[in-house]
């Protein structure tokens, strides 16, 4: 009611809930994707449980209206198949995958950062010695339910010899520690690719998994259709997955989930620290979902990226940043600790964990902690010099108007400043404004930014939109979010450690 929500609400993917009954209480429609808690809790009379027949028809009211009010794009046609992995769907893919592109470290190696890979004829680098397994994998990332079989994923390797030619790069699954050193070694630049795979960070059920959940499928509501579809699949036979999912074989759920550590596995930081002893041009390339400890060897090499897990395009995206074709211009959604004290306690045995206010990048900067790399971090091609921040269009917000939804978009008003491209590149900056009520407990927050693209010696006005939502704090007693009445401190900045200003505004 709150957010005027008119849908219907589902659980997460397999046990998703705990106590059937309450779930109900709670609002929750449809549990997914099988029958499984509410099932055996509920049975043939769910009112046996304490619920009332009102209670379940809520349920089953909001999934019927939903899906009459929706049927004209439920009973359309579907798009032909051949709109899938089409040309434009893949140039987009690749466009996504660069701009996704974090660069983290950019240092000078001589004359010049080492990036973009330039020759003096400006065609790329002379050579590239590549390392790492996950080079030339297929890692799209999770091998759950948003696991995804497309067709002819680019990889790193198949990218890089795209963009600079197949002599130009050179790559060994496992290599000797003898060829690894003289391929680095000869090579104008090393690339290493580390980071983690669906076994190390994703949701996985192995097919194992899957055929003991299979008594919790629903039957089939017609026996003869159900002895046609039968029919139908013994005369297809066996359909074959993607080759890259045939290691995924009973995996099973232990190997999904969270992972234990932050930092890399030992083997990797050793390779890193190998190719950077016989490279001074050194470019580790991190795949992904979310932080990396990496303090303990960062500053042996002069170029770090964080390109995720990039998707069927990720190769090519990748070389399009490292030639410079795509000046990178993303940010970082989190802030990576030096060690990982700095952060909670976090047990990964434990069957419940209590998360308090301060965690991430608010908990660093409440204990005095510098982030590695701050949330909102990402490195250009070019520099961007930020002037002149000042509120304009401030919105007085009435004493009536004080509590809010959680999902409104009203602005409080915006602050403008002045973006200037300082370098000699076109490139794209990502300005940030930051906004706190001033007291007690208060965190800074992300209330607004603004993405602008600048030819060299561009100068632009840029105004960032102050976001209400983002200022709203819980008020107990009221049992709902609230824009608290004071004075609020705003700062425009690059990342969460680099802000200045600041700007004052009042609520009444």
């Amino acid at each position: 009611e709150e957010w005027g929500f008119d849908g219907f609400v589902i659980s997460d993917w397999i046990f998703g809930l705990r106590d059937a009954a309450e779930s109900v209480r709670a609002g929750l429609d449809v549990e997914m994707p099988y029958r499984m808690i509410r099932h055996q809790a509920l049975g043939d009379d769910p009112t046996s449980s304490g619920l009332s027949w009102e209670e379940i028809d809520a349920c089953i009211v909001n999934v019927v209206s939903t899906c009459l009010r929706f049927a004209d794009v439920i009973e359309a046609d579907s798009p032909d198949p051949s709109i899938l992995a089409c040309s434009a769907h893949r140039s987009l893919a690749r466009e996504v995958a660069g701009r996704s592109v974090v660069l983290l470290r950019n240092e000078r190696v001589g004359d010049a950062p080492v990036l973009p890979l330039l020759t003096s004829g400006g065609q790329g680098a002379l050579s590239i010695a590549l390392f790492g397994s996950l080079a030339d994998t297929i890692n799209l990332g999770d091998g759950g339910s948003s696991d995804v079989w497309t067709p002819d994923p680019i990889t790193i390797c198949r990218g890089l010899r795209s963009r600079f030619g197949f002599e130009a790069v050179s790559y060994d699954l496992d290599p000797s520690p003898a060829v690894l050193t003289a391929r680095a070694a000869a090579a104008e630049v090393a690339v290493v690719v580390v980071g983690y795979t669906f076994r190390d960070e994703g949701e996985f059920i192995g097919t194992t998994d899957m055929a003991s959940l299979g008594s919790l499928f629903p039957g089939p509501d017609n026996e003869d259709e159900a002895e046609a579809f039968q029919a139908a699949t013994r005369q297809l036979g066996p359909i074959s997955p993607p080759e890259y999912h045939a290691d995924r074989e009973g995996t099973g759920f232990s190997e999904g989930g969270d992972r234990r550590s932050l930092r890399l596995p030992a083997a990797q930081v050793e390779m890193i620290t190998q190719v950077a002893s016989a490279n001074p041009k050194t470019i580790v390339v991190i795949q992904a979902g979310s932080a990396v400890v990496i303090s303990e060897w960062d500053h042996l090499v002069p170029c770090i990226l964080q390109s995720w897990y990039g998707g069927v395009e990720a190769g090519n995206g990748l070389a399009d940043v490292l030639t410079g074709d795509l000046n990178p211009s993303a940010k970082l959604p989190f802030s990576v600790p030096t060690i990982e004290e700095h952060l909670p306690e976090f047990d990964a045995d434990a069957d419940t964990a209590t998360y308090g206010l301060w965690h991430g990048w608010w908990k660093l900067e409440r204990d005095g902690h510098q982030a590695a790399y701050p949330f909102g971090f990402g490195l250009s091609y070019t520099r961007f010099s930020i002037e002149d921040p000042v509120l304009v269009q401030p919105v007085l917000v009435q004493e009536a108007e004080i509590a809010t939804a959680a999902g409104s978009s009203e602005l409080l008003g915006q602050v403008r400043c002045r973006v200037t491209n300082t370098g000699g590149v076109h490139g794209a900056e990502v300005v940030q404004l930051y906004g706190s009520r001033l007291g007690e407990s208060t965190r800074p927050r992300l209330v607004g930014f603004a993405r602008v693209e600048l030819g060299p010696e561009e100068s632009r006005v840029v105004e960032l939109p102050i976001d209400r939502a983002a200022l709203l704090e819980w008020d107990a007693g009221r049992g709902e979010l609230v824009l608290r009445p004071g004075e609020y401190r705003l700062e425009v900045g690059r990342n969460a450690e680099d802000r200045f200003g600041p700007i004052s505004m009042t609520c009444p």
